[in-house]
């Protein structure tokens, strides 16, 4: 490699060629190659002009640069930058939105280009024009500042981040994250919606679900065989466990999937316990006179009901003149099964057993049917006399009230007109007529009597005259 140097004579340079330092008038041979003219002062003013005008231009270009970024990065605000995220739901439309000053997009004689480009960096729109052939894309323009992109019935595969840009120097541009959510969905084919097991299994509910985000599973029981409400119960989850399953826990299940963008999908699942017969008697014993009818009742659950009967002596009873048997559902695993007896005999007094089989196992339980006696009241033993009468039995004194002086006596004969006598007399065994009230009294209230000793006694009232006789 040659190096030109300025010696102190502008006239007289040298060249350095490989090691050997020649004079700038020494030829070389065709065989050391080309012929070089030694430089003038010409040619070095020729070349310090050149330099000077490129690194002009250098300069010149470098100050340009600077001075259009801070215009377009200070002073004006070209698009909006700010990232954004846009949820939309599938099947829906999504807007994504960009703002342009108008000033560079009206003016500088279209100097400055909109386009959109798509996740897969592919310019989808140029301008309000599309580019891509998918009819659903559209750049709509509300304002002059508005180049917002119009996507209809989004998809999964349109999620991504797209790009506003404008090409002005440096570019600028926004993003946008398209987010496509998808609501619930419940896959119905992973487990039945009705499950049977036996009493002390452990039961696992499972409720398996789709969607974007994804969605959050909440069971609740419905307590369809009870007044209670809707009730949450375990925990958030796919899989409800119920373990050592009991009678008590036969319902219907409901799991909700909701993930914030509607409609939740809900499903429903039935859970039967089986379990054997279980008989309860309101009555153990009863009984009835000959000649009339009775009802027996048997309360039975189970699951599945199966078989309930009535027997006697080991017979099947079965509905005729003598007995009619009727089934009645008390609910989803409970029946009360009676039997009505008619013109009851001696014959059908004993034992009833009420008996309930299902797959499960077998059960029963007797009921005894008695004979009662009817009641019966022995007539009284009175005297009745022609006038109105009371029969009781005083047991010692009859105390009366009556104006006058008091004496020992056993009575008490109420008011009479005229004023208050009082009038005592012991009373004997003998049929002896006690006590007559003055002439013109008359009786106007009721008769007490205090009892110590039993005598069956009479009592006549007859007007203007009161009198006591002894049967």
């Amino acid at each position: 490699m040659s190096e030109f140097k300025f010696g102190m004579s502008v006239t007289e340079p040298t060249f350095e060629y490989g090691h050997v330092k020649k004079s700038s008038h020494t030829r070389k041979t065709r065989s050391e190659g080309v012929w070089r003219d030694p430089p003038t002062r010409e040619m070095c003013l020729r070349a310090s002009i050149t330099l000077w005008l490129l690194l002009e231009v250098h300069l010149i270009s470098h100050w340009i640069s600077v001075a259009t970024e801070f215009r377009f990065g200070q002073n004006d605000r070209v698009i909006d930058e700010t990232p954004i995220n846009v949820k939309v739901v599938a099947k829906t439309t999504a807007i994504l939105p960009c703002t342009v000053d108008p000033k560079y997009t009206e003016g500088f004689n279209d100097e400055y280009k909109v386009v959109w480009v798509n996740p897969e960096h592919i310019v989808i729109s140029l301008q309000d024009r599309r580019m891509l052939n998918d009819m659903r894309i559209t750049v709509e323009r509300p304002f002059l500042s508005d180049w917002n992109l119009h996507i209809r019935n989004i998809s999964l595969k349109d999620a991504g981040i797209y790009s506003c840009q404008i090409n002005t120097v440096p570019p600028r541009f926004k993003k946008v994250n398209l987010i496509v959510q998808v609501p619930p969905k419940i896959t119905y084919y992973t487990r039945p919606t009705d499950i049977k097991v036996r009493v002390g299994d452990d039961v696992q509910l499972m409720c398996n679900s789709t969607g974007i985000p994804p969605p959050t599973i909440t069971w609740y029981r419905l307590n369809r065989y009870s007044n209670k409400a809707k009730e949450k119960i375990g925990f958030e989850g796919e899989v409800l466990r119920i373990r050592n399953i009991s009678r008590v826990c036969a319902d219907s299940y409901e799991c909700v999937a909701n993930n914030s963008v509607p409609p939740s999908k809900s499903r429903q699942i039935k859970v039967t316990v089986e379990y054997p017969p279980e008989i309860r008697l309101p009555n153990s014993r009863i009984g009835q006179i000959v000649g009339r009818e009775t009802i027996l009742e048997c309360i039975i659950s189970s699951s599945p009901l199966g078989v309930t009967v009535w027997k006697r002596h080991g017979v099947e009873l079965s509905t005729s003149w003598k007995y009619e048997v009727d089934l009645y559902n008390d609910g989803p695993h409970t029946v009360t099964l009676t039997l009505r007896i008619a013109n009851i005999d001696h014959n059908d007094f004993g034992i009833y057993m009420c008996e309930a089989l299902n797959p499960h196992g077998m059960t029963s339980a007797k009921m005894m049917l008695y004979e009662v006696f009817p009641f019966t009241r022995p007539p009284p033993t009175t005297t009745t006399t022609t006038q109105s009468y009371v029969h009781y039995t005083p047991k010692v004194m009859i105390v009366s009230n009556a104006g006058g002086n008091q004496k020992h006596g056993s009575g008490s004969f109420g008011h009479y007109s005229g004023g208050k006598v009082n009038m005592k007399t012991k009373l004997t065994h003998d049929k002896t007529l006690l006590t007559k009230p003055s002439a013109g009294a008359q009786l106007t209230g009721s008769v007490l009597f205090s009892l110590n000793y039993s005598v069956t006694v009479t009592v006549t009232f007859i007007p203007l005259h009161m009198y006591r006789t002894y049967t």
